[in-house]
């Protein structure tokens, strides 16, 4: 488990980039995994805290190789990717670390944010829709979810359930969601006007 400031750190990281980037994943238990694919893993995530991708992509695709048994190495990989526009290899790097944890939640985000970008509507709501099964308090699914239905698939409602759900799960409120509550409230029928 993480620690709690490591949560608000990456929490904090999150509301800094809404749509665009959602949260990091929360860096994983890995004592199952040796010592140098656990130093590797936590600091790829001190790097991609610093925006340093190529040097995230060179630290981690060695060890992923090594170990493609450790889906919080490929998910961080495929983030790495993700902003160097390789969507290819993030999609790979996904796939392969959902077919290690088929329900891990920062995986199936991605993945999601992935089909958005991509324009497969439906396939990124089905991923989030799957990843709020499994993991029904994982904020970044819920806000990101919010913003496929306001934005993309135009479903008000759904988009109001679920930004409504983040906010609930946030501690604080996120002012910039907290706007788009109100003005999905004035639009819905029987809104506020």
């Amino acid at each position: 488990m993480s620690t709690p400031s490591a949560k608000s750190l990456l929490l904090a990281l999150l509301l800094s980039g809404c749509a665009g980037n959602p949260s990091l994943p929360d860096p994983e238990p890995t004592s199952a995994a040796d010592p140098v694919s656990e130093a590797a893993f936590r600091q790829s995530v001190a790097l991609l805290q610093q925006a340093r991708y190529r040097q995230t992509v060179e630290l981690l695709e060695p060890v992923s190789r090594s170990r493609p048994d450790l889906p919080g190495v490929l998910v961080n990989l495929a983030i790495a990717y993700i902003h160097l526009d390789k969507q290819d290899e993030a999609r790979a790097a996904l796939t392969q670390a959902l077919a290690k944890a088929p329900e891990h939640p920062a995986a199936l985000n991605w993945l999601a944010i992935l089909n958005r970008r991509g324009g497969r509507f439906d396939e990124a709501k089905t991923l989030y829709q799957r990843l709020l099964s499994a993991h029904p308090d994982y904020a970044p699914g819920h806000l990101n979810l919010g913003i496929l239905c306001d934005l993309y698939l135009h479903q008000p409602a759904c988009a109001l359930e679920h930004y409504q759900h983040y906010q609930r799960l946030v501690p604080g409120q996120d002012q910039q969601v907290t706007q788009w509550i109100a003005d999905l409230q004035r639009r819905l029928p029987g809104g506020t006007r």
